[in-house]
């Protein structure tokens, strides 16, 4: 937690920041929210204990609007209720060949699980309808490289967010 706090009051010096995508960072098994100096580090577990987690954290002033969290095998959720409108953060390291647990398919079967998940709770308990939810959405798609399986990969992986209606990626790599 030191080293978080020490990371957190180097950039608060230098800059203004709202939220971060982290990718690779640690090896949690377990979901955790860590509270720091002033942030709120919500750290999602990696496919394995091998493997490296990633988080999303948001600074102290955003995190009374934190309305939502959840989590599955490759990334999580933290969602900020805005009035009427319910901003959805969404983090993901979506495995690569070294990573033959989990399949590309079931990686984005199980992120769009968990979309459907917020998505209910928005409608059911905060009663935000699906127009005003809205996703920013930071990942590693791991599919950098250029041979036929990248190239199949990247094709899916559009196809899958055009399903979703996403029209733009916070990250992606190239």
């Amino acid at each position: 937690l030191n080293c978080i706090d020490d990371f957190f009051a180097n950039i608060r010096l230098t800059t203004f920041w709202s939220i971060l995508f982290i990718q690779e960072f640690g090896c949690q098994t377990e979901f955790e929210v860590l509270q720091t100096s002033n942030a709120h580090a919500y750290i999602f577990p990696g496919i394995s204990g091998q493997s490296r987690s990633n988080a999303i954290i948001v600074n102290d002033l955003l995190a009374p609007y934190v309305a939502y969290h959840d989590y599955c095998s490759v990334g999580g959720i933290v969602a900020l209720k805005l009035g009427t409108i319910l901003l959805v953060l969404l983090t993901a390291h979506v495995p690569h060949r070294s990573h033959l647990v989990l399949s590309l398919d079931q990686a984005l079967e199980d992120i769009d699980n968990m979309f459907n998940r917020v998505n209910t709770y928005a409608s059911r308990v905060l009663h935000i309808d699906n127009q005003h939810v809205h996703l920013m959405f930071g990942a590693d798609f791991n599919c950098c490289r250029s041979d036929n399986h990248m190239n199949q990969r990247r094709t899916d992986i559009v196809r899958w967010l055009a399903s979703w209606r996403l029209a733009h990626l916070s990250a992606m790599n190239p």
